[in-house]
């Protein structure tokens, strides 16, 4: 779910659990015309909005399950490390490792 952190966290999440990298596409992102910015996007903590992980061949088979309801591919897992995020603008907004970024949100915050 995308309740702490919104998309950028749960993809993130994804991408640690499975030591895989991880190319998200906000573009395709699902949203109102309220959500202009790649920030907002990425982040924002709205109800009912799920990332889900769907085997390759089977994407079909999940939009028929998903009924009609709002849903879109915004990202591919990778085999390379790397967490990559194109921004609304098309730009890439994030570029990083996951190994990087996972150390960071297992670390304490220090202050």
């Amino acid at each position: 779910d995308c309740s702490e952190g919104g998309i950028g966290v749960a993809a993130a999440e994804i991408a640690f659990s499975g030591g895989l990298g991880l190319d998200v596409d906000l573009r395709a992102v699902p949203r109102g015309q309220a959500v202009s910015d790649s920030v907002t996007a990425l982040f924002s903590e709205s109800n009912s909005r799920f990332l889900m992980e769907v085997k390759a061949g089977c994407e079909d088979r999940f939009e028929a399950t998903m009924g009609g309801v709002p849903c879109a591919r915004i990202g591919t897992l990778t085999e390379s490390p790397g967490f990559v995020v194109t921004g609304l603008e098309g730009t890439r907004v994030v570029d990083s490792d996951i190994n990087t970024l996972k150390a960071s949100w297992q670390a304490p915050l220090s202050f």
